[in-house]
């Protein structure tokens, strides 16, 4: 029986900062797609259409650029729950689908750009009991393309 701390589900959101608010949010609502499910002291939370969660990115205006936090790892989260313009017609959607931009359904994909790959690979298996999925030459893919790990970026 696997151990309850290796029954990871998923990564928790990522929080990305910018020094251009405005043009960031423009790119991932209008271009991506991603709908604003809350807003406050200089933050937006983003969610796809097929996200589960109330959402999975956090745009923070800041006076530079870079990630907000680390990663958070859970066991138990809250479901989103639409206000009645966005619920969707199937109850096993979680928002109606709005057409908008590329449309992203959900934000399900990390890359992570490593010096050693091999350590950063093995950190993750060993603390977290993530299994390698995929084996290239120059990356780790780690338990369903969840987890990217490599040493230059893909394509």
């Amino acid at each position: 029986m696997t151990e309850r701390w290796c029954d990871v589900a998923h990564l928790g959101h990522a929080e990305l900062l910018t020094p251009a608010p405005e043009a960031s949010l423009e790119y991932f609502t209008a271009l991506l797609g991603l709908t604003v499910a809350a807003e406050g002291d200089g933050s937006w939370y983003l969610r796809g259409y097929g996200d589960y969660e109330p959402y999975s990115l956090k745009l923070t205006a800041s006076d530079h650029t870079g990630l907000g936090h680390p990663v958070r790892i859970y066991y138990e989260t809250s479901k989103y729950a639409p206000p009645a313009a966005e619920r969707p017609a199937m109850k096993s959607n979680h928002q109606r689908y709005a057409g908008r931009g590329a449309s992203v359904r959900r934000l399900e994909h990390v890359n992570l750009m490593a010096g050693d790959v091999r350590a950063c690979r093995e950190f993750w298996a060993d603390g977290f009991g993530l299994r390698t999925f995929r084996d290239h030459q120059a990356s780790r893919r780690i338990r369903g393309r969840s987890l990217a790990v490599g040493d230059r970026p893909g394509p």
